[in-house]
C-alpha cells in the first residue's frame, strides 16, 4: 500500500505494510527558525547517502553527508548493515537567501544508485500566537528552599497553534510581574508553533502560585539587568577537579570547551567539557555545568565524570575530588546539620563509608548518616545526597575544602563483606572501579551566606494544571478529564509515592552507583529501572501535580541516564545502549559463573531491545530537569531510530514494543520525523512478520521454556502477554500520529488473541503467556489494558470491551509500591485508564462499585481454608511451577485421592513451586486474610523418591508480603534425605508481621544448582498454633450436582462462585454421607448474598436453624458427626433467592475472614 501524506512543507511518499516498498520514501525537508535545514528519508534497502543543495534548482553545488551515527550498524539484527542505513537524516545551515533546493542521492550496498526529486525549502516562517490572552495558573512547592529569592525551572506544553513566539508571554507572582527566561525546546512539526517551552524565573520564596499569560495581547515588562553571583570569569581553577590513578598519579581537569549553554536575564549556565591531564588522562572525561540565577545568593555545580577508557572494560581510580578555594586556613569548618555534625581541622576528613556509618579521620569517631552541609567562614557548600550516594567524603587540606566525590578509600575495609555484590562491588579492593561508558553526576551548591542548609533538602517544584497538560496533546491522553471514573487511583498512587522513601530505606538502596535504582529482581541484581519507573512517576506528576512524584523521578532518572546508559564504547554500535538488570548495574565485576548469573554478572548485556527506555529521561528535561537528561535521552533514541532500524528484525514482541515506545516518545518530545520514520519501519515489519505467521496481528511462534514449561514436543505457540502489551502500546503510539488503519487492525487482532488465549474468567485475570498452564495475575492486566481497550474500541468488540472492564476492576487493588512491579503496572496505566473511559457502555466507576464486594468475598475460593488449594483433590490450580513438571498424581498420596507430583531437572531456581501471588482480587489462589500479630503453624506432607546427589534438603517457607513485595518469611523443618521414599510432615511456626497484607507458600530448593527430583506434596495447611491439626486432615466436598433436590431447587453456574455450580432455591437438597467419612467435622456452606436456609440436618440431628447470609460468605453452620454406618446431610427451606455452592465437611482448624484484603 502506498499513499501520499502532507507533512510539514513537502509532499512525500510513504509506505506502510507494502510487499514492495518504494526504494526511497518518506522524504521531507524543512527549515527551522535558526536557519537549519533538516532532511529526512527512508530507503527500502540499506544505503549510504548525502544531500546535495544550492540556491538554484539546477545548480546543487554543495553537499552534506548523512549523519554518520545512522551508519554504525547494529549488534542485534541478522545483518548488522554496518556502513549503511535504512533510516536517514542530514542537516545543514543556510547562511544566505531563501529558498534553497535539495535532493537526496544514495548508493545501496549492491551499488544501486538512488536519487530523489528536487525539493524546495522555503524560508522558515513562524506562526503568530493566539490573538487573545491565555492564562495558566501553576502551583509552586518550595520544598526546603532557604533563600528569599527562589529559582524555578519548569516546562510548559502548548496546544498546536497557541503560541508562536516565546516573547509573547509574561509571568505573574501575585499582581507583580517577575522576570522570566523562555527557551523553545520543541515546535509542532505541522505548523512550527511552540509545543514545549522551558521557563526560568526567580520568585519570592513565599510564592505558592504563579500565572503565565501568553498570546499576542500580552505586554511583557522590560527584563531587569542580571545580577549573578561572582565566580570564575576567566575559567575554572586549574585544580578544581582532580582525578587520582591507582598508582597515586594526580591528574587535573583540562577544559577543552567552554560555552554558555543557557544565558538570559534570569539564569546563566556555563558548561565546561574536557579530560584529565597526562598521557592517560583522556581515559576519563568530565563535564561541569555551573548555574547562576539573578538575585539568588547561591550557585549550583553539576559535576559529571565519565569513563572513556576504550582499551579496557573496567577501569579503576583511587579518587575523584572537587577542591574548592572557599575554606580559609583558619576558622571552623563543620559538616552536617542538626544534631549530626563534625568539626574538621586541617588534615582531617569525614568519610561516609556506607549508608549507615561515617568515620571522622584520623580520630576514628563513628556516626550514622551525615548530610553534606558544610559550614565555614565566608559561606557554605552543600553536596546533595551525601550519605545516600556513599562513599563520599569532606576534607580540609592545605586551606582547601576537598569534596571526595569518589573519595580515597580505607584499605581492606570493603573486602569480603557480606552482600558485596549488592553494595561493595565497585570498592571491594579499596579502589573505585567502573565500566567503560559509565558516568555519574554530583550536585554541589555554593553560597557566601550561612543560611543555605536547606539546599540539602527538597528543591522547589512547579506543577501545571493536569487538564492543561492533557489538553495540550503533548503527552497524549492521561485520563484527567475522566478521572472521576477511577475512584481511588490517584489516592493509591499518592500513598505509594509517600511511602517510597521508606521502601528504599528498608531495602538500603543507596550508594554512588545505586541511588535511584531498585534491587533484587533476579535475587542478586539491580533492576536497571525496568519498565521505565521514572516515566511512570512523571506521568502521575503530570496527572496530579503532586511534587513528590517529580522529586523521586529526579533521582531515578539521573541514575538511569548516567549509570545504566553506555555513554562510550569501543564498539560504536553500542553507544546509547542500556544495561539489563545486572549485578553492579553494568556487570563486569565478576565472571559469568558468579552465582550462576552468567552475562548479568560478567559479560553484561546491553543490546536487548526489549529492555531499553528513554521516555522518562526525555520527559525529565521537558518538565524542567537537567540538560544532561535531554542529551542522554536523544543519545538512546538515536541508537534506536538509526542503526537499530537497519535490516530491522525481531523474534519477541517486546523488541518492537519497547523500541516503538522509545522512538515515538522521542518524536513526541522533539517532533523530528526521523523518529517517526523509525517507527514506520518497525510497524511495517511487525505487520509483515504477522502475515508470515498467520495474520494474528503479531509474530506467532513457539514459546520458549519459561514462557511454556511443557515438554519440547508439546510446547504451545503464541507470545507472552506482557510482550504483546508493549507491542500494542508502541503501535498505538505510532497510530496516534500516522492514523494507519493497518496498524490499528493489527492491534485489534492481537488484543483478540490475548483475550481468546489468556483470559481466565474464573480468575478475572490474564495468564502470563498463551500457554494454558501458566498462571494468571493482575500485573498482566494493567500492562495489557491500553492495547486491549484500543483494540476493543477500534474493532467495536463488545465482548473484549466487557473483559477489559471486568479485568481492570478485578486488578484495581493490586497497585504496587516500588521496584519492577511498580514500573510494570504503571508504565502504561494512565493511557489504559483513558482508553477504558472511551469504551461505550456504563462508566468504569460502576464496575468498581458492582464488583468490589464480589471480588473481596472468600466465596471466590472453592474451600474454606487459609491455603486455597491445600490437598490437590481438585487439581493443582494455584501452585505454579518454577520450571519443573508438576501434575496431579493419584498413585502416591498422603491423604484423600490425590497429591501434587513434581518431576524433572532444572537449575537457577530458588523454589520448586509456590502458591500464586501478585494475583488480581478476583483470583482465589493468593493467600490473604492472615491476622497480623497472630501465630500460625505451616505444615505439609512431603515425599521425595529421587533427588540429585548432594542437593540440599527441601523445606517450605511462608513468605510475608505487602504492596512492595516480599519482606521476609518463616521456614519449616527440612526433609530428612536419609529416609527417601517416606512421607514426612514438615512444620514451622510464624508470627504474622503487622505490615503483612498477603502471603505465599514456597517449596524451597535451597540451591541455585541443577536439581533433578521426583517428589510428592500433599495436605499443605496453615492453622492457628493453639488448635491441633489431625494427622490426616480431611476436606470432604459435597458438590451441588451430587445432591438430591426437592421442590423447585435446581443446579446452575454462579458468577459469584467463579462459575462453579450452585443450588438455587426454593426447595431442599440432600447428600448421602457414607461410613467411610466417619468422624466429627465442622460444616461449611458456601453462600451467596441473600441466601436463606430454614434448617440443616445431619440424619435427624439439627445442625443449625435460620442460616442466612447478608453478603457472599463461607458460613460455619455447625458440627456434623458422621457415624460408621453413614448418615445424610439435608438443607431445608431454601429461599427463592438462595444460592448454595459446595458444602464442605472439614476437620482442619481455622477459618477465613468475612472479607479478603
Amino acid at each position: 500500500m502506498r499513499c501520499l501524506v502532507a507533512v510539514g512543507m513537502v509532499m512525500s511518499a510513504l509506505w506502510v505494510g507494502a510487499a514492495d516498498p518504494e526504494p526511497l520514501s518518506s522524504l521531507e525537508a524543512w527549515a527551522d527558525p535558526a536557519g537549519v535545514v533538516h532532511v529526512r528519508w527512508i530507503t527500502a534497502a540499506p544505503s549510504k547517502g548525502a544531500v546535495l543543495w544550492g540556491r538554484q534548482a539546477g545548480a546543487l553545488d554543495q553537499s552534506v553527508p548523512e549523519d554518520p551515527s545512522c551508519l554504525r550498524g547494529t549488534t542485534n539484527n541478522r545483518d548488522s548493515g554496518q556502513g549503511y542505513a535504512n533510516n536517514h537524516r542530514a542537516d545543514f545551515t543556510n547562511p544566505g537567501a531563501w529558498p534553497v533546493f535539495c535532493r537526496v542521492t544514495a548508493t545501496t550496498r549492491e551499488g544501486a544508485e538512488l536519487t530523489s526529486a528536487v525539493l524546495t525549502v522555503a524560508a522558515p516562517r513562524l506562526p503568530a500566537s493566539r490573538a487573545d490572552v491565555g492564562r495558566i495558573t501553576l502551583e509552586v512547592d518550595p520544598g526546603q528552599w532557604p533563600f528569599p529569592v527562589m529559582p524555578v525551572t519548569f516546562g510548559v506544553p502548548f496546544p498546536r497553534g497557541a503560541l508562536g513566539r516565546p516573547e509573547d508571554l509574561r509571568l505573574l507572582a501575585g499582581a507583580a510581574e517577575v522576570p522570566v527566561q523562555a527557551r523553545v525546546v520543541t515546535r509542532w512539526h505541522a505548523d512550527q508553533s511552540i509545543k514545549w517551552l522551558r521557563l526560568d524565573a526567580a520568585v519570592p520564596r513565599e510564592t505558592r502560585q504563579v500565572v503565565l499569560e501568553y498570546g499576542r495581547g500580552v505586554a511583557a515588562g522590560a527584563a531587569p539587568a542580571a545580577a549573578m553571583p561572582a565566580g570564575f570569569p576567566d575559567g575554572l581553577p586549574a585544580d578544581l577537579l582532580v582525578l587520582t590513578d591507582p598508582d597515586g598519579t594526580a591528574r587535573t581537569f583540562q577544559v577543552e570547551r567552554r560555552q554558555d549553554e543557557e544565558a538570559g536575564p534570569v539564569k546563566v549556565v556555563t558548561r565546561f567539557d574536557g579530560h584529565f591531564g597526562g598521557a592517560d588522562g583522556a581515559r576519563w572525561a568530565a563535564s561541569v555545568r555551573w548555574h547562576r540565577w539573578q538575585g539568588v545568593p547561591a550557585g549550583r555545580w553539576d559535576v559529571t565524570l565519565m569513563n572513556q577508557n576504550l582499551a579496557a572494560e573496567m577501569t579503576a581510580i583511587q579518587s575523584f575530588e572537587m577542591r574548592l578555594p572557599a575554606a580559609a586556613a583558619a576558622g571552623e569548618i563543620r559538616v552536617g546539620r542538626g544534631e549530626a555534625t563534625v568539626a574538621l581541622a586541617e588534615g582531617e576528613r569525614v568519610l561516609q563509608r556506607e549508608d549507615s556509618e561515617w568515620i571522622h579521620e584520623p580520630a576514628g569517631t563513628l556516626g550514622k548518616r551525615l548530610d553534606g552541609v558544610i559550614q565555614m567562614p565566608g559561606g557554605m557548600v552543600v553536596l546533595r545526597h551525601f550519605w545516600e550516594q556513599w562513599p563520599a567524603a569532606v576534607g580540609r587540606q592545605d586551606g582547601r575544602l576537598v569534596l571526595g566525590l569518589c573519595p580515597r578509600l580505607p584499605e581492606g575495609f570493603y573486602a569480603g563483606r557480606a552482600n558485596e555484590d549488592k553494595y561493595y562491588y565497585a570498592v571491594r579492593d579499596s579502589r573505585h572501579t567502573f565500566r567503560q561508558g559509565w558516568s555519574k553526576t554530583w550536585e554541589v551548591w555554593t553560597t557566601p551566606t550561612d543560611t543555605g542548609a536547606g539546599l540539602a533538602g527538597d528543591q522547589p517544584v512547579v506543577s501545571l494544571p493536569p487538564a492543561w497538560i492533557e489538553d495540550s496533546g503533548a503527552l497524549g491522553r492521561l485520563a484527567v478529564a475522566n478521572r472521576d471514573q477511577f475512584t481511588g487511583y490517584d489516592e493509591t498512587l499518592q500513598a505509594i509515592i509517600d511511602g517510597f522513601p521508606a521502601e528504599r530505606d528498608r531495602q538500603r538502596e543507596y550508594g554512588m552507583s545505586n541511588f535511584g535504582d531498585w534491587y533484587g529482581e533476579r535475587t542478586w541484581n539491580w533492576g536497571n529501572l525496568e519498565y521505565d519507573l521514572g516515566h511512570a512517576f512523571l506521568t502521575q506528576f503530570a496527572r496530579s501535580g503532586y511534587a513528590p512524584f517529580r522529586r523521586q523521578a529526579d533521582a531515578i532518572l539521573r541514575h538511569q541516564r548516567d549509570v545504566d546508559t553506555r555513554h562510550a564504547a569501543a564498539d560504536p554500535r553500542r553507544v546509547g545502549q542500556q544495561w539489563i538488570h545486572s549485578i553492579g548495574h553494568t556487570a563486569g565485576y565478576y565472571d559469568n559463573a558468579y552465582k550462576d548469573m552468567k552475562v548479568y554478572a560478567g559479560t553484561g548485556w546491553s543490546d536487548n531491545r526489549g529492555h531499553i527506555w528513554a521516555q522518562g529521561i526525555l520527559e525529565h528535561y521537558l518538565f524542567g530537569g537537567d540538560a544532561r537528561s535531554w542529551e542522554t535521552g536523544l543519545l538512546i533514541a538515536d541508537w534506536a531510530a538509526g542503526p537499530q532500524t537497519t535490516n530491522f528484525y525481531y523474534g519477541l514482541a517486546r523488541e518492537p514494543g519497547w523500541m516503538l515506545k522509545l522512538v515515538m516518545s522521542a518524536y513526541a518530545a522533539s517532533e523530528d520525523p526521523f523518529y517517526l520514520n523509525a517507527a514506520r519501519i518497525m510497524a511495517d515489519y511487525c505487520h509483515r512478520h504477522s502475515l508470515e505467521s498467520g495474520d494474528r496481528g503479531f509474530y506467532f511462534h513457539k514459546l520458549s521454556t519459561g514462557h511454556c514449561n511443557c515438554p519440547d514436543d508439546a510446547k504451545h505457540s503464541g507470545e507472552a502477554g506482557f510482550m504483546l502489551a508493549t507491542q500494542m502500546t508502541g503501535l498505538a503510539m505510532y497510530y496516534d500520529v500516522s492514523r494507519d488503519p493497518v496498524v490499528a487492525d493489527d492491534i485489534a487482532k492481537t488484543a483478540r488473541f490475548v483475550m481468546d488465549s489468556m483470559w481466565e474468567p474464573a480468575d478475572q485475570a490474564f495468564r502470563y503467556t498463551s500457554c494454558p498452564f501458566t498462571s494468571a495475575g493482575a500485573g498482566s492486566t494493567w500492562i495489557l489494558m491500553h492495547g486491549l481497550a484500543f483494540g476493543a474500541r477500534h474493532a467495536g468488540d463488545a465482548e473484549l470491551a466487557e473483559v477489559c472492564r471486568q479485568s481492570l476492576a478485578a486488578a484495581w487493588s493490586s497497585l504496587p509500591r516500588s521496584g519492577k512491579s511498580a514500573g510494570y503496572v504503571l508504565c502504561n496505566s494512565a493511557q489504559a485508564l483513558d482508553a477504558i473511559a472511551q469504551l461505550p457502555g456504563k462508566p468504569f466507576r460502576d464496575y468498581l462499585r458492582d464488583t468490589a464486594s464480589m471480588l473481596s468475598s472468600p466465596t471466590r475460593r472453592s474451600l474454606p481454608t487459609l491455603v486455597p488449594n491445600p490437598d490437590f483433590e481438585d487439581g493443582i490450580s494455584g501452585w505454579p511451577s518454577r520450571g519443573w513438571q508438576v501434575a496431579q498424581g493419584t498413585d502416591v498420596v498422603h491423604g484423600g485421592a490425590a497429591a501434587l507430583r513434581i518431576t524433572g531437572s532444572l537449575a537457577k531456581q530458588n523454589e520448586y513451586l509456590n502458591t500464586t501471588y501478585d494475583s488480581s482480587a478476583g483470583a482465589p489462589w493468593e493467600i490473604r486474610g492472615l491476622t497480623p500479630g497472630a501465630r500460625y503453624r505451616l505444615s505439609a506432607w512431603l515425599r521425595i523418591d529421587q533427588i540429585s546427589e548432594g542437593a540440599p534438603a527441601p523445606n517450605l517457607r511462608l513468605a510475608f508480603r505487602d504492596a512492595g513485595g516480599t519482606r521476609g518469611g518463616a521456614p519449616t523443618s527440612a526433609y530428612d534425605l536419609t529416609r527417601l521414599g517416606t512421607w514426612q510432615c514438615l512444620t514451622g511456626e510464624a508470627v504474622i508481621p503487622e505490615w503483612n497484607t498477603r502471603n505465599y507458600i514456597a517449596l524451597n530448593t535451597n540451591t541455585r544448582e541443577a536439581v533433578e527430583v521426583v517428589m510428592h506434596l500433599d495436605d499443605v495447611h496453615l492453622t492457628p498454633v493453639d488448635e491441633a491439626l489431625p494427622e490426616s486432615p480431611r476436606l470432604i466436598r459435597l458438590e451441588p450436582g451430587a445432591a438430591a433436590l426437592d421442590g423447585a431447587a435446581k443446579v446452575a453456574p454462579s458468577a459469584q462462585f467463579r462459575g462453579d455450580a450452585a443450588i438455587q432455591g426454593p426447595g431442599a437438597a440432600t447428600w448421602e454421607l457414607p461410613g467411610t467419612a466417619a468422624g466429627t467435622y465442622a460444616l461449611w456452606l458456601r453462600l451467596d448474598k441473600g441466601a436463606r436456609l430454614g434448617r440443616v440436618l445431619a440424619g435427624t440431628s439439627v445442625v443449625a436453624t435460620a442460616v442466612q447470609a447478608d453478603e457472599a460468605v463461607w458460613v460455619r453452620a455447625g458440627e456434623v458427626v458422621v457415624p460408621a454406618a453413614g448418615t445424610t446431610l439435608r438443607l431445608e427451606r431454601l429461599g427463592e433467592a438462595t444460592r448454595v455452592g459446595r458444602a464442605v465437611l472439614s476437620n482442619v482448624p481455622g477459618s477465613l475472614p468475612a472479607t479478603l484484603p
